[in-house]
């Protein structure tokens, strides 16, 4: 299964990337990695195929074969939906993961516009999105308003929702792992 990470700058997607894939190989899946970001100055991880050294690197990336492949992109959102036909996530994912800082998250109202973002871009991509609320280890101790929001919101949303996982205590990877393989 080919997942491509995309979100803004900062939501800890290479984090994500070299944690979960840890995470996959401790259970026993194959897995590779490949870097669509040829602007990344550094990354925890060591990819296959890496966009800063080659070109082609999202055309080699359709070829790497594991159980998971997780590619790491340079999209956020809209660039991902509009980026001038210079996205081609349709071609090379079959799940995206839309990648959220859970710590900035301070409405109600922001969790359900994210949920509907993840609803249109599956709809525009073609391919299955996952929402994922990255970082929310920092989030459980943020100021109050935003445990709130995010307890109303999985109230609200106890069905479907975004995921909630953290990078770095990799928290939430057994669901974050589940959603994957219903898709």
């Amino acid at each position: 299964m080919r997942v491509a990470l995309v979100g803004q700058a900062g939501v800890g997607k290479s984090t994500l990337v070299y944690t979960f894939s840890k995470f996959l190989e401790r259970r026993g899946l194959t897995v590779a990695v490949a870097n669509l970001d040829s602007t990344a100055k550094r990354l925890p991880y060591k990819p296959q195929v890496d966009a800063r050294k080659d070109k082609e690197a999202g055309k080699k990336a359709v070829h790497l074969h594991a159980q998971f492949v997780l590619l790491d992109t340079p999209y956020d959102l809209e660039s991902a939906l509009y980026g001038n036909g210079q996205t081609e996530l349709p071609k090379v994912c079959e799940v995206a993961l839309i990648i959220a800082d859970a710590h900035h998250v301070q409405e109600w109202e922001a969790l359900d516009f994210f949920d509907r973002a993840c609803v249109l871009a599956s709809e525009a991509l073609g391919v299955p999105v996952l929402g994922v609320l990255n970082k929310s280890d920092l989030a459980k101790g943020a100021k109050p308003r935003k445990a709130q929001a995010l307890e109303a919101h999985d109230r609200a949303h106890s069905r479907s929702g975004a995921l909630r996982v953290s990078a770095v205590t990799r928290d939430g990877f057994e669901e974050l792992l589940e959603a994957l393989q219903k898709e």
